[in-house]
């Protein structure tokens, strides 16, 4: 008897070795394809609790793939992210892997500010999204509208051309922010709704810190987005802020596109901006009168303000730009948009100010609408896609440094 049960005993100890050893070596195979993720994960929140604070978030994204790798997730709230930050992988994820991550997440602030995602930039993929695609390609940014507005563009720059001349002239100092939003905002809302900056008054004012507002909001992730069930209690005021902001610019897109519609019925005029030829393509009622097109003024500015900085802080560079300006244009005349092919260190100086310092540090959320390979790991349906396009632009084996580069004049 005594022999049975020491068999007994030892068969039940390799039994319990044997599953001991069958699930360590299912929770290894697990974590070899499971992508790497930082540690500080709490229950419920995940890694938010990583994300906040004063550091933009592309740097704080940045600085965690220097640990972690080009590729890793992250838990936001009952959210599974993911972080791309080289640009093969970026490569992979828009051509190998386009289809599948060709969602989008469904975000508070894309719902409550872009007309229950209406909007062309935060519309999921599916027949509505290629109708817009459609629209906007053909016909918003068709060749032939762009050159009927190109005459706005030359009249706003020489505007503001005037305006600096007058500055310097009594030796005022300029302050350039207000100057190039001015401008990019003079242009786009003449493009768009046939308006003019200076020459809307109390409506302008209104229009343009709404706008500031949307820009800021648009992106929050808020806690909603994390956390579903906790976004009823609206602890940041973020929600509330973003129907406060919607309701401005609705009011204001509303009387621009009422008074767009009264000149239609009245026969007045043919197609002078993006709102007439919106009005006339979208008439089958597929889409909301009321969906607003926002277009990058904050982003033009700031690209021209970052560029103009970059140059005075560089005087060799800038020197070099005039000299090629005044050798293929010279000084009795504008830039025209013909000119450029033979202007190739303004292009470069161009392409570098949107290098260093992209307005979109990170691209706009994607969400993978089916599971994917992706850099050897298994990303989930329902992952939101972060790419760090800072980090690609910084990235020291794909470009020399800042420092480098200024020694060489380039």
């Amino acid at each position: 008897m005594d022999s049975i049960r020491l068999v007994a005993e030892g068969l039940a100890a390799l039994l319990a070795l044997f599953f001991i050893c069958n699930i360590w070596q299912k929770k290894k195979r697990e974590a070899r394809g499971r992508l790497p993720e930082p540690g500080g994960r709490w229950p419920i929140v995940g890694h938010l609790g990583l994300l906040t604070g004063t550091t933009p978030l592309y740097r704080t994204l940045a600085a965690l793939s220097e640990k972690l790798g080009p590729l890793f997730s992250l838990q936001l709230g009952q959210r599974r992210a993911i972080v791309v930050s080289s640009m093969d992988l970026a490569k992979e994820c828009f051509t190998v892997n386009d289809r599948a991550f060709a969602g989008r997440p469904q975000l508070e602030g894309w719902k409550r500010l872009g007309y229950n995602r209406a909007m062309f930039v935060f519309s999921p993929y599916g027949p509505y999204f290629l109708e817009l695609r459609k629209i906007v390609a053909n016909k918003l940014l068709s060749s032939q509208q762009l050159r009927l507005v190109k005459h706005i563009q030359v009249d706003e720059v020489g505007s503001l051309v005037q305006r600096l001349y007058r500055s310097c002239s009594n030796l005022e100092p300029v302050e350039m922010n207000h100057h190039l939003t001015w401008l990019a905002m003079n242009i786009v809302l003449r493009v768009v709704a046939g308006k003019r900056y200076f020459d809307l008054g109390g409506e302008g004012k209104e229009f343009r810190e709404a706008l500031g507002e949307f820009n800021n909001l648009v992106g929050t992730f808020t806690l909603s987005d994390a956390i579903p069930w906790l976004g009823w209690l609206d602890l940041s005021g973020h929600l509330q802020a973003m129907k406060r902001v919607h309701q401005k610019m609705d009011e204001v897109a509303s009387a621009w596109l009422a008074e767009h519609r009264r000149k239609e019925s009245s026969g007045a005029g043919e197609e002078s901006d993006l709102m007439d030829v919106l009005i006339k393509e979208l008439k089958d009622g597929h889409l909301s009168e009321n969906v607003l097109v926002v277009a990058g003024t904050e982003s033009t500015a700031v690209t021209l303000e970052w560029a103009l900085s970059l140059l005075l802080n560089n005087p060799h560079l800038l020197k070099k730009a005039q000299d090629e300006l005044d050798c293929q244009v010279g000084k009795e005349r504008q830039v025209d948009e013909s000119d450029l092919s033979n202007l190739p260190y303004l292009q470069a100086i161009v392409k570098e100010t949107m290098r260093l310092h992209p307005t979109g540090p990170l691209l706009v959320p994607h969400e993978s609408t089916e599971p994917v390979q992706l850099g050897g790991f298994e990303v989930p349906v329902g992952s939101i896609l972060f790419v760090n396009v800072w980090k690609i632009h910084h990235d020291p084996t794909l470009w020399a440094t800042q420092k480098n580069s200024s020694q060489r004049g380039s």
